[in-house]
């Protein structure tokens, strides 16, 4: 009885024991900073919507922009605009915005295909595979992101480059 006591005592006090974390917490990768960007309300901190707002302000006779607007209407919106400031000849303004609209498009694009990397990496598709997906043309990477994860990791496990295809559409 003793020697168990003497075994909790040790136990308690930290002595002979050390804290291990289990493997799979340990292999966790840590999260992507810009996996926001992919959520419909991504872009509502972005430094684009802030410079579109701002303009917008600043332009009598604008397009109305909502308070926490949907991507599609931050992009039409953003299209109107650049042609009022086109015709305005306010071509600063204009490259400005069209330089953080390509920023957060790009980010957000980034962010997709890491997500899809690491989906297809953790179920052992081959990178040959992620590969080609990455290079079709016209292949949007976050409708990707929305159809992989639709698919079980026990179906995609494996899978081979024309299956994945034909299965994300």
């Amino acid at each position: 009885m003793s020697l168990l006591r003497d075994q909790l005592a040790a136990a308690l006090s930290g002595s002979g024991l050390s804290a291990q974390p289990p493997a799979a917490a340990a292999a966790a990768p840590p999260p992507d900073p810009h996996d926001h960007l992919l959520s419909d309300e991504g872009h509502q901190g972005s430094a684009w919507l802030a410079l579109l707002a701002e303009t917008l302000r600043k332009t009598p006779g604008g397009p109305a922009l909502k308070a926490k607007p949907a991507l599609g209407q931050a992009r039409q919106v953003h299209d109107q605009l650049g042609k009022l400031l086109k015709t305005a000849g306010r071509g600063r303004e204009l490259r400005a915005l069209a330089e953080a609209r390509k920023k957060f498009e790009s980010d957000r694009e980034d962010a997709a295909w890491r997500r899809i990397k690491a989906r297809l990496e953790a179920a052992g598709v081959s990178e040959k595979a992620y590969r080609s997906l990455k290079q079709e043309e016209g292949r949007d990477p976050v409708a990707t992101v929305r159809a992989l994860s639709k698919i079980p990791d026990d179906e995609l496990r494996g899978m081979g480059t024309e299956r994945l295809r034909e299965r994300l559409g």
